[in-house]
């Protein structure tokens, strides 16, 4: 998708904001045919990460001169004349000016320093842009000697839009590392909950299970009760760890941390019973064993239903409705 990648991009992350959403793309597809998406990516500032190789040059289609090729290079066979006189894009600068959240210049000359501020590009939120300037030596052989020109930034990153629009505008294209840290929100509308209902979707799932039902009979003693408890509560353990496996499968870290303190909380239940089980001889029991007022048990609930993209609260209040 040739200067599409940040359309797409954007509009997976927003779908599946669970993911860390990475596009990739050069200078000419980026800045050209791509300069719209470029320009409102910034603007609506998402959290996701752009980067960009840029070799100033059209290389896969035999050496045109690119949005950031500069305006007197002339060796282009297929270049207008009239490239020499125009001025070359300047995309971190623009980058800034749309509202970019991060936004870093690194050399492929420098694996080690490049992937250092890929991996901090991909943690800060927001939208953050790498330029990674990477020579062509094939139509631009003397870009050999970026290695030895380029120079690490003199200073640390700022978060002053304006100090970093006057580093932007005066460093030559010549400073690498990170070199604007914003604090704007990142872009992420709120996605509805596919269970709109919970009350019915309880009620459905209620008339479901009640059709299913295994052996039941009454708790005769305090013994059974105590067993029964147990019962409930390992199984809980251990369908709240289920659910957070699923979670953590998803990239969904928030919600799978909840339902891990939900199992832990679980446990603490376990615990308890253990305590006032001391000394007694408990019978083994089911969790299926006994039919609850409604067919669900206390420790029940419609989890089966859970969602991948599921919110905290949506969590909260289906193990609160169980």
């Amino acid at each position: 998708m040739h200067g599409r990648a940040l359309a797409l991009a954007t509009g997976l992350k927003v779908a599946r904001p669970d993911l860390t959403v990475i596009a990739t793309g050069g200078d000419g597809d980026g800045f050209s045919i791509g300069g719209n998406h470029f320009l409102h990516t910034c603007r609506r500032n998402p959290d996701m990460t752009y980067i960009v190789m840029d070799n100033q040059v059209y290389g896969m289609t035999k050496g045109q001169a690119s949005p950031t090729t500069g305006p007197n290079w002339e060796k282009g066979k297929l270049t207008p004349r009239w490239h020499r006189v125009s001025t070359r894009s300047s995309p971190l600068v623009i980058a800034l000016a749309s509202g970019a959240n991060f936004i870093a210049r690194t050399s492929s000359s420098d694996s080690n320093g490049t992937a250092r501020v890929i991996m901090e590009a991909i943690r800060h939120p927001g939208f953050s842009m790498v330029q990674i300037l990477s020579p062509c030596v094939t139509f631009r052989p003397e870009q050999r000697e970026w290695k030895n020109i380029l120079i690490p930034a003199p200073m640390e990153a700022t978060s002053d839009p304006a100090q970093a629009a006057r580093r932007l505008l005066t460093d030559e294209g010549l400073y690498t590392g990170i070199l604007y840290v914003g604090d704007r929100p990142a872009y992420q509308p709120k996605l509805e909950s596919s269970i709109d209902n919970i009350a019915e979707l309880d009620e459905e799932f209620r008339a479901m299970s009640g059709s299913i039902k295994g052996p039941t009979r009454t708790i005769a003693s305090a013994e059974e009760l105590l067993a029964y408890s147990l019962a409930l509560e390992t199984e809980a353990v251990e369908r709240f760890n289920d659910l957070a496996d699923q979670m953590e499968m998803h990239h969904n870290y928030e919600v799978a941390d909840l339902f891990r303190k939900l199992a832990k909380i679980e446990g603490l239940h376990i615990e308890n019973v253990n305590r006032a089980s001391a000394g007694k001889q408990l019978p083994s029991l089911l969790a299926w064993e006994f039919e609850w007022d409604g067919g669900e048990s206390p420790e029940g609930g419609a989890m089966e239903d859970a969602h991948y993209l599921m919110q905290p609260w949506h969590a909260i209040e289906l193990a609160m409705h169980g």
